[in-house]
């Protein structure tokens, strides 16, 4: 008996703990950040960066490259020396009696250059000075970075505008829900009254099929806001992958506007990550403009060597040092710096256009606002006069004038009013939620 009244006691206390449970929409927005899959583009964002990073050092290292050529060639080069004119003319110039002159030509014979050569050699290339191309190379790429990343701040940023509408739609429902169960009451209680007015035939039978079919209307309506509100939660779940919710309480936000409210939207600083690409391609593009510096090497095995008259396998090397400029390119480069001035206006338009439809929601927003709060002020009255049209009825009640089904319905109105006010309270914080978010603010 004594652990049955503890497993009692435990089971109670656990039910109430559950019930306490409560969320925030800021807790909402922080689970939801982190559960996103997009999240994880940031990681995979800075490993394309770092190995694009990489790929740039490898710039300055040296191209070493391994080539071998066989070929034949239809022709070589040869030459003819036929010394005899020169022989005859040594000869004119020796005076007689000096001696027999000379009458054989000496002979030279000159090889012939191979018409199948072989080689293979290893090719060494060395950047000395690239106009700073590397450097603003890897600029480039960071820029790319940022804006990568920035692009899934602003993804990131869309979710919270989702979560927010999921989170209030769910309390909106709520007292949605609870404004049916009144007007179902309210039609108990005339539906009652009539059955009594038909048995005793003071009613006709068609007054209370009128009651009955909207009693049927307000059934359905009531299971159709139970199906969604169900739906929505699901919906929230899976956005912050938390399954607490149906036992969790929505904790309104208590919001504070302020008469200045610095825009912080993640598409702002897009906007500038996009213009200093821009600035890091167009100062590339200069860079392309300069004179490259270069060493090279090649050391080659073949046959022939560089003595092409040398029909031999011999080793040789050549070392050596060159630039190049590009002098005219047909306006290529200026054209495409043209073009980056005209992308960075087209930003520029765009980050202006952002602003203004920001403005244009704002002005909403704040028209919306004070409709509310000035609906939220003639609710009070109305409230007010339920109290008072209730505390009549209820002693009309105990005087005996009414019966307590009229009483109910003075009653259940006054607790209507109650709940369309605190609608008006939810619907105005959500507005004031989603007026800080346009700038970026909550």
């Amino acid at each position: 008996m004594k652990a049955k009244l503890i497993f009692i006691l435990t089971f109670i206390i656990f039910n109430i703990s559950v019930a306490q449970q409560s969320i925030t929409i800021n807790e909402c927005y922080e689970k939801a950040y982190k559960e996103s899959p997009i999240i994880k583009k940031k990681e995979y964002n800075n490993r394309v960066n770092n190995l694009k990073q990489k790929i740039i050092n490898t710039n300055w290292y040296p191209s070493i490259e391994l080539n071998g050529q066989v070929s034949y060639q239809s022709d070589v080069v040869q030459m003819d020396l036929d010394m005899s004119p020169l022989i005859n003319y040594i000869n004119g110039l020796i005076p007689a009696g000096m001696g027999s002159p000379n009458t054989n030509a000496p002979s030279f014979e000159i090889p012939e250059a191979p018409k199948d050569q072989y080689k293979i050699t290893l090719d060494l290339k060395q950047t000395i000075y690239n106009g700073g191309i590397t450097k603003k190379n890897k600029k480039l790429e960071e820029q790319l970075l940022n804006i990568n990343n920035q692009q899934v701040e602003v993804d990131l940023f869309s979710i919270k505008n989702q979560v927010s509408q999921v989170y209030f739609s769910i309390t909106l429902l709520d007292k949605n829900i609870e404004l049916l169960q009144i007007l179902k009451q309210n039609i108990d209680t005339n539906i009652s009254i009539m059955e009594s007015g038909v048995e005793n035939g003071t009613i006709l039978q068609s007054n209370l099929d009128v009651l009955l079919a909207e009693k049927l209307k307000l059934n359905q309506q009531y299971k159709e806001l139970k199906i969604l509100k169900n739906a929505t939660i699901n919906i929230l779940e899976l956005l912050i992958n938390d399954t607490l919710l149906n036992n969790c309480e929505l904790v309104m936000p208590d919001i504070v506007l302020f008469d200045t409210i610095k825009n912080k939207r993640p598409e702002l600083d897009l906007f500038t990550y996009n213009v200093e690409m821009l600035n890091a391609k167009k100062t590339l593009m200069k860079a392309q403009l300069q004179p490259k510096v270069y060493a090279f090497s090649q050391f080659g095995y073949g046959n022939p060597g560089l003595n092409m008259l040398n029909n031999e396998f011999d080793t040789y090397y050549i070392i050596g040092a060159g630039f190049k400029w590009t002098l005219f390119d047909w306006n290529k480069n200026k054209n495409e710096r043209q073009i980056i001035d005209i992308q960075k206006n087209i930003v520029h338009i765009s980050e202006k256009n952002f602003n203004r439809n920001i403005s244009v929601a704002a002005q909403q927003k704040i028209s919306e606002i004070k409709k509310l709060e000035e609906l939220i002020i003639t609710d009070k009255e109305i409230i007010e006069l339920r109290r008072r049209i209730t505390k009549n009825a209820e002693s009309q009640l105990k005087n005996g004038i009414i019966n307590s089904s009229q009483y109910l319905i003075e009653f259940n109105s006054e607790k209507q009013a109650l709940i369309n006010n605190k609608i008006h309270k939810i619907q105005l914080v959500q507005a004031k939620v989603d007026y800080l978010n346009l700038f970026g603010n909550y």
